[in-house]
């Protein structure tokens, strides 16, 4: 799914991936779902984030998109997490979904699947869905609620607008979701790699 800020010129909305976690219409996405940009010549600067935003849900069986207006219930910084709400869901409420699950089961290696708006290219296309693995992950101190992983590393492709897409384990549970891909840099040590907020963390 893509989330979007409601009522703002399409060139000024940033755009997040997205994923339902309840029937009645909860969705998680990441820390700046709503951002709002300014545009200066030639460059696009953030300028706020908004807290009404459109839901885009893909719809599988017709093509194209259902849009359901929803808003920011609750955002996580520290998390790279925003909680929304989609304010009036479908009759008898939302059929596909993916409630969260726990991360504490996962180790390096096993699989992982990402999905979400890449390049934004869900306009045209369903969102896409890439396979990968836990390459490594860093530790939270001893005791900690969030548990004991602060991030996982997946080297399941993601690109730019998969931020804030599902990131599920080889049996579908929802495990974390996405913050961002990390660069090619010197001193990055998970380069190449999707960086995922632990659905423990996000608990």
């Amino acid at each position: 799914m893509i989330c979007v800020p409601s009522g703002v010129a399409d060139e000024k909305r940033g755009s997040s991936s997205g994923v339902i976690i309840s029937r009645d219409g909860f969705v998680l996405s990441d820390g700046v779902v709503g951002q709002v940009f300014k545009r200066e010549g030639r460059r696009m600067t953030a300028e706020k984030l908004q807290d009404e935003v459109d839901v885009r849900v893909p719809d599988l069986e017709r093509g194209g998109f259902a849009t359901y207006p929803a808003r920011v219930v609750r955002r996580v910084r520290g998390t790279d997490t925003s909680l929304l709400r989609i304010l009036e869901p479908p009759p008898g409420g939302f059929r596909e979904c993916l409630e969260p699950d726990t991360s504490k089961l996962l180790r390096v290696g096993d699989f992982t699947f990402v999905a979400g708006n890449a390049f934004g290219m869900a306009q045209e296309a369903p969102p896409t869905l890439t396979a990968g693995i836990v390459s490594s992950h860093t530790a939270l101190p001893a005791g900690d609620a969030g548990g004991a992983v602060e991030f996982l590393y997946t080297s399941a492709a993601v690109n730019p607008g998969v931020n804030g897409g599902p990131c599920v384990d080889i049996d579908g549970r929802l495990v974390g979701t996405v913050s961002t891909w990390l660069p090619a840099a010197p001193g990055e040590p998970y380069q190449f790699h999707g960086k995922v907020i632990p659905m423990d963390r996000i608990r």
